[in-house]
């Protein structure tokens, strides 16, 4: 919260500056926006969410939230967030970093939005994982790549990636 309020401070100053500013940030800066909701007349402020299409296309829903950006926005809105969901978002979080792609993916005409993919592939795999299986899982992806980790959690937890419509 704190850092995207400074943001919306600077923000602002340039605004005054310059009239005119885009602002690209992610999904998880709600803060930004509603400070800059709060400090703006609503036809100087125009919200284009441009992931919301794809994602929608890519698995039913406007946003693929992954476990550790959950666990951010609960923080983030209840500092005294804990127990077992908590702890739940936190080990798949780190099943989720192991699985997703670290590299720069060009896109492709088959493949337009590659990393929105590969997050959405990521997020379906480990939604059901509890925290053991967060745990085996973790001794099962040690050492492999990306790619090679996807396809070996979708194995143990007997899932088709095919299946995923995506």
């Amino acid at each position: 919260r704190l850092r995207d309020g400074m943001r919306a401070i600077d923000l602002l100053e340039v605004l005054e500056d310059h009239g005119r500013v885009l602002v690209e940030a992610g999904y998880i800066h709600f803060e930004l926006l509603r400070q800059l909701k709060a400090s703006l007349h609503p036809e100087h402020l125009q919200v284009v969410r441009l992931g919301s299409a794809m994602q929608k296309a890519f698995t039913g829903r406007k946003l693929i939230l992954a476990p550790g950006d959950k666990l951010t926005l609960a923080y983030t809105n209840n500092a005294h967030f804990k127990g077992k969901a908590a702890d739940t978002w936190a080990a798949r979080s780190l099943a989720y970093n192991k699985l997703l792609a670290k590299d720069e993916v060009q896109p492709t005409q088959d493949r337009p939005f590659p990393h929105t993919l590969d997050e959405a592939i990521c997020c379906r795999l480990v939604e059901a994982l509890d925290i053991a299986a967060c745990s085996d899982a973790m001794l099962l992806l040690h050492g492999l790549a990306p790619y090679e980790a996807k396809e070996a959690l979708a194995r143990h937890i007997d899932f088709s990636l095919e299946d995923l419509n995506i």
